[in-house]
């Protein structure tokens, strides 16, 4: 009887050491995070390397081919069938890679062949104990979650506003709230949805957003989860950060409320924006009749203040405006504020224009679609006199 029992305990720490094994040494997850280098344009698959073989999945977790394969290495292509991954470098911590069967998204340089900066880059990361995949998920369709936008290379110019991002999760389903906050006044609000998946890769547990493969969606990696907080990784930007979903702020009722007085837009991309010298962006009735409109019923404020208020906005291809930002600067071009009551006044009359000449907006080479704009009122004591660009 004791031979049976210690043979028995042999063979399950044998099954734990296994297991333990296949969480770390014996198991590495890439998570996609963006492809070239300028651009941070997401890049939406998960590379999962076990001791033999090496797996693709898409951004809702499904397997897309396994491969035999013993180490990944500098300078070997993984051939899965629609996707043949070169490993430009492999890195402690990184994968860069070069998919030499999609020269549109990853194009050669003219004199050099591979060009560095078209790689995409897949960040290794760690398993995390502790998290069950089930009750995140009920967490998540539980309540609203908010956080604080915190700006990376991929944001909108911007120094004054205080951006709060709130997500309502609904099977399949994600409803995202955005709110521009300026010296503790709401100045406007935008609203979207969005596809969603929770799943796990080799004990990884990934949230990924999806809008179809002609505008890639980041996926994220759920890192902690409480009663009243979820913190997922973000590897969109040149640098990992956190951002944490707290249940505060809006509760379904408020967030419905909201949502019906918020402006509804459509990113045809959400990667990199074009910049406005691109393409001409040019506003289709002029500056003239921009500055006519914020000229109706301005608010009789900052009468002693000069400088400039700055609204920077993304363009759709659709022809409507998202992802905000708001600098302001005196005639030297140096930090200043003006009061809220003009700044909202502004960004009001600005979203109610409706001539972007989105025609000229195309995916030209593959990059972008939107394209980044912005408007320069000049303020003279209180007024509003000249636009530029």
């Amino acid at each position: 009887m004791g031979i049976r029992i210690m043979t028995l305990m042999i063979v399950l720490l044998s099954l734990i050491s296994c297991d333990e094994n296949n969480k770390s040494s014996n198991h590495e997850v890439y998570v996609g995070a963006y492809r070239s280098m300028d651009r941070l344009i997401p890049y939406p698959f998960v590379l999962s390397k076990m001791s033999d073989s090496v797996m693709l999945y898409n951004n809702k977790g499904e397997k897309l081919i396994a491969l035999l394969y013993d180490e990944l290495k500098s300078g070997d292509t993984l051939k899965f069938k629609e996707h043949h991954f070169y490993i430009q470098k492999k890195k402690s911590e990184e994968l860069l890679v070069y998919d030499l069967l999609d020269t549109l998204k990853f194009p050669n340089h003219e004199k050099y062949g591979l060009s560095l900066k078209s790689v995409a880059k897949f960040n290794k990361v760690k398993f995390i104990a502790d998290l069950n995949e089930n009750k995140i998920k009920r967490l998540l369709l539980e309540s609203v979650l908010s956080h604080d936008v915190v700006s990376d290379e991929n944001s909108s110019p911007n120094a004054d506003f205080k951006i709060r991002r709130s997500y309502q999760f609904k099977e399949e389903v994600l409803e995202e709230l955005t709110e521009y906050f300026y010296d503790g006044l709401r100045i406007l609000s935008e609203y979207e949805e969005k596809r969603w998946s929770l799943f796990s890769v080799g004990n990884i547990l990934l949230l990924s957003i999806d809008e179809g493969e002609d505008n890639p969606q980041s996926i994220y990696q759920v890192s902690k989860a409480s009663a009243g907080e979820i913190v997922l990784k973000d590897f969109s930007a040149y640098e990992e950060k956190s951002i944490v979903l707290k249940k505060e702020g809006l509760d379904k009722e408020m967030f419905v409320e909201l949502k019906e007085k918020s402006v509804y837009i459509s990113r045809c991309f959400d990667g990199f924006q074009g910049e406005y010298y691109h393409q001409s962006v040019t506003y289709g009735k002029g500056n003239k009749y921009i500055l006519d409109a914020v000229n109706k019923n301005p608010p009789k404020t900052d009468l002693n203040k000069n400088g400039y208020i700055i609204a920077h906005f993304n363009i759709s291809c659709k022809g409507g405006l998202n992802d905000f930002g708001l600098i302001q600067m005196d005639r030297a071009y140096k930090k200043m504020s003006f009061s809220k009551e003009i700044v909202k006044h502004i960004f009001n009359q600005v979203l109610l224009l409706k001539d972007w000449p989105v025609d000229n907006i195309s995916l030209s080479k593959g990059y972008y679609q939107d394209v980044h704009a912005f408007l320069m009122f000049k303020i003279e004591n209180g007024k509003i006199t000249d636009l530029c660009p």
